[in-house]
């Protein structure tokens, strides 16, 4: 986890404009979605404890309960059995958002850097 946001925060302080103009795009509709499963979550979390302390050890019996302990496990078994593919899945992710925020909007084929020419042109 420390790795991704790691690369998150390059990726943004190497293309200042390019990401954040995409994310700052994006972010109305992240805005929305991590909304719904943040309601979604608590929703399940007082569904879980209320059904737990009304019924006690019998709620853990509950096709819900199942079904999200299923999934749960599901997804750790897949990286536990699948460690490498993980592995290069998200190495590659952030090789690819650190490689399309070095890529600068207006920089030049020959390799110079339109930054240096800006704080030139500032002189």
């Amino acid at each position: 986890m420390a790795l991704v946001l790691v690369a998150l925060t390059v990726a943004l302080a190497m293309g200042k404009s390019s990401i954040v103009n995409r994310f700052r795009n994006a972010m109305r509709h992240v805005n929305v979605m991590s909304g719904v499963i943040l309601v979604l979550a608590g929703l399940y979390i007082v569904w879980f404890w209320g059904t737990t302390l009304v019924s006690g050890a019998t709620a853990l019996d509950n096709g819900v309960f199942r079904l999200v302990e299923n999934l749960s496990q599901m997804a750790l078994n897949f990286v536990n059995d699948n460690t490498a593919f993980v592995a290069i899945t998200l190495t590659l992710l952030v090789s690819g958002a650190l490689i399309t925020a070095g890529r600068r909007p207006g920089s030049e084929e020959n390799g110079s850097d339109s930054s240096l020419e800006r704080i030139d042109a500032t002189r």
